[in-house]
């Protein structure tokens, strides 16, 4: 596995962790960014979603799918504009630019990787 597929597979870990936390304990993960539980199932659906996404993400970085590492680095890093957004808005809590410093984090990861493209020892 490339070090820009094992970058992306770690990546995909954490979305599908977040994903089947929301699914499952949505009120423990909403608590972390001190926003309200609600019995609503639209936080439920977005880690159906998340999950989702972690689960094609990691088949992207074991299928060794450059274009698509590419493709993550852009919308992971474009992530810290929209949370940017909605803090300044209102509409987000600050705790919410963790999720966007992760994703920064990674996404420098994957792009590093990209341009040192050795591979990793690490199995898949």
């Amino acid at each position: 596995m490339s070090r820009a597929a094992q970058s992306l597979y770690v990546a995909s870990l954490y979305l599908i962790a977040l994903g089947l936390g929301l699914v499952l304990v949505p009120n423990l993960v909403l608590g972390s960014f001190g926003l309200p539980t609600t019995d609503e199932v639209w936080v439920r659906m977005l880690g159906m979603m998340t999950f989702f996404f972690g689960v094609v993400q990691s088949q992207i970085a074991r299928e060794e799918l450059p274009k698509f590492f590419r493709l993550s680095v852009v919308l992971r890093v474009s992530v810290v504009g929209f949370v940017v957004a909605f803090v300044l808005a209102g509409l987000a809590q600050p705790p919410f630019l963790l999720i966007a410093g992760v994703d920064v984090l990674g996404a420098g990861w994957t792009a590093w990787a990209l341009k040192h493209p050795k591979t990793s020892t690490v199995v898949r």
